[in-house]
């Protein structure tokens, strides 16, 4: 009984079964089966960012918020604080000419590699 099981294992494992056999037809049901019912989340497969511009990426968008993350680099000669307005008024400006639209900057964070360099901003807009 065991044997034949594990025969069958084994089989099924080193893809043994000829075309048009019905073992072969299940095993390929099965893997359509996985391919297509399988949650995305399993994966952890998020979404590609809608690439905007060269320097901001859209995140998310639900519709009355919008979340892009924008690179470092442009803000370079800005001293990084939560509430230093020059900052907010650049990023502000800095998205509406990549978007070519009005918005209003809700809150920002900065968003650090693993060596903790400031690699860019993750930018919650009202539309």
């Amino acid at each position: 009984m065991f044997r034949k099981f594990f025969l069958v294992l084994k089989n099924a494992f080193f893809w043994s079964y000829s075309r048009g056999t019905w073992q072969y037809d299940l095993m390929v049901a099965a893997i359509l089966l996985f391919i297509f019912l399988t949650p995305r989340k399993v994966f952890h497969d998020d979404p590609v960012p809608l690439n905007v511009s060269d320097r901001v990426y859209e995140e998310s968008n639900s519709g009355s918020q919008a979340v892009y993350r924008l690179r470092a680099e442009v803000f370079s000669h800005y001293a990084f604080q939560q509430d230093n307005k020059a900052l907010i008024r650049a990023i502000q400006v800095e998205l509406q000419n990549n978007l070519h639209r009005s918005l209003k900057v809700e809150r920002f964070e900065p968003v650090f590699d693993d060596q903790q360099n400031l690699e860019g901003f993750r930018v919650w807009v009202q539309q």
